[in-house]
This record gives structure tokens, C-alpha cells and sequence, in this order.
């Protein structure tokens, strides 16, 4: 229950800039290109691929989560109209760390 209250807290987060971004997206130096060309992009460069949508009534548009499972690297994407996309965010998770409890002597 914790983790899911931190998930919709953290969209509801990036719901609400994501009415700000859309709004300067065309201004700024933020990468826009046709979504099925971003979306070749992601996987052959980075081998990162969707794993989760979230849209809301509160903004227009989708976001859309693409990640690589094996390295931890991720994009956020919002598509802005059918066919377009911009990159809002991206990183690298933190590497899990292990389980002191897992080793034996």
C-alpha cells in the first residue's frame, strides 16, 4: 500500500509539470521527434522498451516509460500529439544492493 501511495504520488508530481512543459516543449531545446522514430531510437541505442502509460484527465497527452532491464537505464517520454513525442526525463536506477541476510559463511 506505501509503494503504491508513492507511486501515485510521484505521477500526480509529474502530471502536473507536464501541464507547465507542454506548454514551452516547442520553445526549449527539448528533444521532439515522431513517436515510432523515438521509440526505434530507444530500443536499438539503449535497448530500452515500454513498460508502463499513464494518462490523466488533468493534462493532455500520455507518458509513457521505456527501460532497459538490465542496465537500469530509463526515458520518460509524453507524447504532446498522436505521432509526436518529447523526452521529459531520463537517468539510470541505483544498483540493487545485497541482501545482508543472503550470505552464508
Amino acid at each position: 500500500m506505501k509503494q503504491l501511495l508513492k507511486s501515485f504520488s510521484l505521477w500526480l508530481v509529474v502530471f502536473l509539470a507536464l501541464g507547465l512543459f507542454l506548454g514551452q516543449a516547442r520553445s526549449q531545446n527539448t528533444l521532439c521527434m515522431e513517436r515510432m522514430l523515438l521509440v526505434k531510437l530507444l530500443a536499438s541505442d539503449f535497448d530500452e522498451h515500454l513498460v508502463d502509460v499513464k494518462t490523466s484527465s488533468l493534462t493532455p497527452g500520455r507518458l509513457e516509460l521505456y527501460k532497459n532491464k538490465k542496465s537500469g537505464t530509463w526515458t520518460l517520454v509524453v507524447i504532446v500529439t498522436e505521432g509526436r513525442a518529447c523526452v521529459i526525463s531520463y537517468g539510470e536506477d541505483e544498483p540493487a544492493k545485497p541482501d545482508p541476510m543472503s550470505y552464508t559463511l
